[in-house]
């Protein structure tokens, strides 16, 4: 393959614009005209393996691997062989849109494998991550590195975006607001088009999804997107354990009581109150919404002191009376959750949706209705159990089911199971 070096970067006619967070609001300020979506504001190659350095002998050996490294990932991993290629990562910053429209930059990640012929493209949506430097383009990720061993090194571009407000996006990070998870997504895709044409990578016209948690919500809203005439088809899709429907979503959070749900309820609340012009203070115990911002959007702090700092009780966090009015649909942000549901539609092409019986985060219960509630619209869509583990360690197994169903619909090879 023909190297092309010294990308041509955007003409500094256009100019970069900025994303300046005001007093903690997701708008922005435009210091110059704006970029057409998608182009490419900045690129690093960050780093270069051999064929030898990438595929499952290499995952096997990685900690986060290992912690889900049941017996049925195991076997799949067994599975994947040698891996055919190197690859090259590359962190990406490009045009993109924010919660009011505006022009605004994002950052991703992009992985292009080193090897001829023409490629397909997988689109992986990163789940929550509480250091926003904990995203793709850092190379921090744990689900990046999984994305590079398991798709990457047999030949598929991976594409990570970091959301907008995450990585090296300088807004602030509107939570599962299905909108701008989407234009991310798809903003990265034309960004990555562009980079393996100035490249001289050739690809196949193959377009594969998927992502765990708030990246599988993130995916049913790229997928919605894409399907509405937002560019490359999509062959399939593969959403793993996401919160596809937040009203219900809210409602098991309450009756499970999974320990992290105070911290994923209050970046949620954060988010649609800020977007549903509410102070956001009837939600939250005294010092708490104060509390809860610095942790999740003010000074960097560790994964682990966030998590340590939140209460396991939600009744530690949040007014009884704003639980019961959300419960009740009568308070202002529901109407916000409401419209950032992303399974009230029916796509052309084949959805599964991976779900496990042990999560408590986000239970069976949603992956089942929004299965139901898809085929009722006429989806192709199918609901797969991949066993009795956690929310996280769900990630795996649905990784490589995905990656195995993925292959078979490129050679046109059924799966054998």
């Amino acid at each position: 393959m023909r190297r092309k070096t010294g990308f041509k970067l955007v003409s500094t006619v256009w100019a970069l614009l900025l994303a300046v967070v005001l007093g903690g609001a997701f708008a922005v300020v435009p210091v110059a005209a704006a970029l057409p979506d998608g182009s490419i504001v900045r690129l690093e190659l960050l780093r270069e393996y051999g064929r030898d350095q990438v595929g499952a002998k290499v995952l096997s050996t990685l900690p986060e691997f290992q912690r889900a490294l049941t017996p049925p990932v195991a076997e799949g991993v067994g599975a994947l062989g040698a891996p055919k290629n190197g690859v090259r990562l590359y962190a990406v910053e490009y045009a993109t849109r924010g919660v009011d429209g505006a022009p605004v930059v994002a950052s991703g990640l992009v992985i292009i494998p080193t090897l001829s012929g023409p490629r397909p493209i997988v689109s992986y949506q990163q789940g929550m991550i509480l250091d926003p430097l904990d995203a793709p383009s850092t190379l921090r990720s744990g689900e990046a590195t999984a994305m590079l061993h398991v798709f990457a090194a047999y030949g598929y571009v991976v594409t990570m975006p970091d959301y907008i407000g995450q990585g090296r996006s300088p807004a602030r990070h509107p939570f599962l607001h299905a909108a701008t998870e989407a234009s991310a997504g798809i903003h990265l895709l034309e960004a990555t088009r562009r980079l393996c044409a100035q490249l001289d990578v050739p690809l196949s016209g193959k377009l594969f999804l998927a992502g765990l948690s708030q990246g599988g919500h993130a995916t049913m809203a790229l997928h919605r997107l894409l399907e509405s005439g937002g560019g490359t088809p999509v062959t399939a899709s593969a959403p793993i354990s996401g919160p596809y429907q937040l009203m219900p979503c809210w409602r098991l959070w309450l009756r499970e009581g999974d320990a992290s749900a105070p911290m994923v309820m209050s970046k949620l609340v954060l988010t649609f109150a800020e977007i549903a012009r509410v102070s956001g203070n009837d939600a939250f115990l005294p010092g708490w919404k104060r509390r809860a911002d610095d942790l999740l959007y003010g000074r960097r702090s560790s994964a682990a002191h966030v998590r340590e700092s939140f209460p396991p009780e939600i009744s530690s966090v949040f007014r009884a009376g704003f639980l019961r009015a959300v419960e009740q649909g009568s308070h202002p942000i529901c109407r916000f959750l409401a419209l950032n549901d992303v399974d009230n539609w029916a796509p052309k092409t084949p959805i599964r949706l991976y779900y496990s019986t042990k999560d408590t985060l986000v239970p069976q219960e949603i992956a089942l209705a929004t299965q139901s509630r898809m085929k009722r619209l006429g989806a192709p869509v199918e609901a797969i159990d991949v066993g009795p583990v956690s929310h996280g360690r769900s990630f795996m197994p649905s990784l490589l089911a995905s990656r195995t169903w993925f292959d078979s619909l490129l050679s046109g090879v059924p799966e054998s199971f």
